[in-house]
């Protein structure tokens, strides 16, 4: 029997408060799991790239995402 490692991983999209990106991916910095992060066009200002390896995991850190100071949805 071979065991594998999988990652659950997601994407989230983020409505950030009116000048506060830079600040958001700061913090972003310090939430494990977060893989990547990037600015988007639209109703959401920023795409972020989250990966567990459990699943109960990810709701955690979408939470810990939304938590953030300007995060606003």
């Amino acid at each position: 029997m071979q065991l594998t490692n999988q990652l659950y991983s997601t994407t989230i999209l983020a409505s950030i408060r009116s000048r506060m990106l830079s600040q958001v991916t700061k913090q972003l910095k310090t939430v494990k799991g977060t893989t990547c992060h990037t600015s988007t066009t639209g109703r959401f200002e920023l795409a972020t790239g989250l990966k567990a390896m459990e699943l109960q995991q990810v709701p955690e850190m979408v939470s810990k995402v939304r938590s953030l100071t300007g995060i606003l949805a």
